[in-house]
């Protein structure tokens, strides 16, 4: 009886840790379930601690299976209509694979087939760095499954992208999240199906609202009923694009599948875990790493440097503290380094180019912080002052150029980001990326709050126009950016 409890305790374990830090853990892990059952988890897709994990398995050895594993408190009742909600799909006609029901003392798993030939893909971690035209693919799919979940009465609380799955070949996207059945004759309630809705076309980029009308009637020719409201779908897109940024911006502060995070008495560490290894030397001394790299800037605010570590090209800038004046000054204020660092996530989850953020260390002790190093890619590329130096005699850009900058501002607003110092130089341009900003200190995203961005964006209009005052690309720019005053 002993041994029997110490086995059930340490699969508990094992299951708690998957679903709490699946990062913690060297995949393949074996769960042994049974003296003649074991399951290996190759890869976590989704989990929430202490109730559920999704993950790419292996059951006994066979073929892979992609495996909603239920434990803890309310596995069973979960577990039920987690199944009878996939049930409901098929009967909808959603093609998925072939289900099967798992019953094991610790744990219960709906297992769903996957041919090994078929190639999972994960779309909502790369989600944001693909084009617009896939983005919009796959939102049309997943609004087609979502129609016929809402058409079976089946549904979620909290669903997005990352609560699906593709999978090449004759299939649609497979729920990956824990599905519930609202209703037996069929239909979700219409609150419902309308978060599931905003929750799906929020995390689409801002340009895609003005298509909202066509994505509201692709859903609703699924779903069997009458098309939304645009109005109001708008509406709660906008307040749960809001609510997925900031989710965005707690999560790279903390330990994550992304980044690996660590705080002691004297520094705080945020680093992205495919780095670590590259990057182990300059975290435990990243002054030595500063004065061995190439200089870019040497002021008494920021010290910038590039730097090549096994073949790839890094900047580390460091804030420096000018005088203690300086520091005393900004004690109570949120740090420099921290809004950088949270500006330039922002800017990447609507698509707006700037350099990838590797690593942010952050001398302190206790609770007061002192100096502060951030590691980000190295964009090769001429600022705005000498990529258009040919074109200041123009009245206006060529239409390639002119598209890229148009698109680039109309991001910008629409998404409600500010840079706060578009001067020149803190703009590269890539000739198949156009415009990437840089120097992130005073970015921000401004959610809701139009009247800080309105008056953000004024400063950024009015900076960005100054580079150009006296050329004549100026009446030009002036007519092609933004408006003063958006909507």
């Amino acid at each position: 009886m002993g041994l029997l409890k110490v086995k059930r305790n340490l699969v508990q374990r094992q299951l708690n840790t998957l679903g709490e830090i699946p990062w913690e853990v060297t995949f393949p892990i074996d769960i042994k379930l049974s003296p003649r059952q074991s399951i290996r988890i190759l890869d976590v897709f989704s989990q929430s601690k202490n109730r559920y994990i999704c993950a790419r398995a292996e059951l006994n050895g066979e073929d892979p299976i992609i495996a909603m594993v239920f434990f803890g408190h309310g596995a069973k009742s979960a577990f039920e209509q987690h199944i009878l909600a996939l049930d409901c799909l098929q009967a909808g006609n959603v093609r998925l694979p072939l289900i099967r029901k798992i019953v094991f003392e610790d744990c219960l798993i709906a297992a769903m087939d996957i041919p090994s030939t078929m190639e999972i893909i994960r779309e909502s971690r790369a989600f944001v760095t693909l084009s617009l035209d896939a983005r919009r693919g796959i939102v049309l799919s997943i609004l087609k499954v979502l129609g016929a979940m809402h058409r079976s009465g089946i549904g979620n609380y909290d669903l997005g992208i990352a609560g699906f799955l593709s999978a090449r070949g004759n299939l649609d996207f497979i729920p990956v999240q824990p599905l519930n059945r609202f209703s037996q004759k069929g239909g979700v309630p219409s609150n419902i199906a309308m978060k599931n809705l905003a929750q799906v076309l929020a995390q689409l980029p801002p340009d895609f609202d003005r298509e909202l009308p066509v994505l509201c009637s692709v859903y609703a020719a699924s779903a069997g009923v009458g098309s939304p409201p645009v109005d109001q779908v708008r509406k709660w897109c906008l307040r749960y694009r809001s609510k997925f940024v900031h989710r965005r911006l707690k999560k790279v502060e903390r330990s994550s599948r992304e980044y690996a995070v660590s705080h002691t008495l004297r520094r705080t560490t945020i680093v992205s875990r495919g780095h670590m290894g590259v990057l182990a030397g300059l975290l435990n001394d990243p002054d030595s790493y500063l004065s061995a790299g190439t200089p870019l800037k040497l002021g008494t605010a920021n010290t910038v440097v590039t730097l090549d570590l096994e073949g790839r090209r890094y900047a580390i800038k460091r804030y420096n503290l000018k005088n203690w004046r300086f520091f005393f000054s900004r004690l109570l204020k949120s740090s420099r380094p921290l809004k950088a660092w949270r500006g330039i996530h922002a800017f990447l989850f609507f698509g707006v180019p700037t350099a990838e953020p590797i690593a942010l260390i952050r001398e302190r002790w206790g609770p007061f912080y002192f100096r502060a190093w951030m590691v980000t890619d190295y964009i090769e590329a001429p600022h705005f002052g000498v990529y258009f130096s040919k074109s200041l005699n123009l009245s206006a850009l060529p239409e390639k150029e002119a598209e890229m900058l148009e698109g680039f501002f109309r991001r910008m607003t629409a998404a409600r980001l500010s840079h706060g110092d578009l001067k020149c130089t803190n703009l590269l341009w890539n000739e198949n990326r156009g415009p990437v900003s840089i120097d992130m200190d005073a970015a921000r995203y401004h959610g809701n709050n139009r009247r800080s961005f309105q008056r953000k964006w004024l400063k950024d209009r009015r900076r960005f126009l100054l580079n150009w005052a006296k050329t004549p690309l100026y009446q030009w720019l002036d007519r092609s950016l933004p408006p003063e005053e958006l909507n």
